[in-house]
């Protein structure tokens, strides 16, 4: 069983980068055959998903919910993704985006720095928001070692729970 989130990912390691865009009719056959458990993962995109280093960044108040990416994390070592290659950061929930900064950095550099894959990173919420901060801000190192960035739910725009 693979949950919608690691159907997406499987489909977008698929899709070569120069192939035809992704339409809304064939992301919703797809999302609607992994809800009813009838999409299969061709073994190629399960060989390429587990050539890659996992990133799962938290949103707010994620530092206390340590099982926030459980199923996703399952999901990538059904598919044949070694268990050291999926990694979770809890940025601060307490810090803006400028002072999560470098510790966000330090944080992903010792991800990255643990191997040679490319990276893929998964980040929800507040997590999109320091996620995106860091690739902005960090160009090179990005265009290097990130393959995809999936921001989820990531209050750009600012979040009423957010300012209370």
């Amino acid at each position: 069983m693979f949950t919608p989130s690691i159907t997406i990912l499987a489909v977008s390691l698929l899709a070569p980068v120069d192939g035809p865009p992704i339409t809304a009719e064939s992301f919703r056959s797809s999302f609607d055959a992994s809800m009813n458990k009838e999409l299969a993962i061709p073994r190629g995109v399960a060989k390429e998903a587990s050539r890659h280093r996992y990133v799962f960044v938290g949103g707010l108040r994620g530092e206390g919910m340590h099982e926030e990416f459980t199923t996703c994390s399952r999901d990538l070592r059904d598919l044949g993704v070694a268990k050291r290659l999926i990694h979770v950061i809890h940025p601060s929930s307490h810090g803006t985006v400028e002072e999560n900064a470098a510790s966000f950095r330090r944080e992903f550099c010792k991800i990255i720095e643990s191997g040679p894959e490319p990276v893929v990173v998964i980040a929800h919420s507040r997590g999109a928001c320091d996620a995106l901060f860091f690739a902005l801000n960090n160009a090179a190192l990005t265009q290097e070692r990130i393959r995809a960035m999936f921001l989820i739910q990531g209050p750009f725009g600012g979040s009423g729970l957010a300012t209370t």
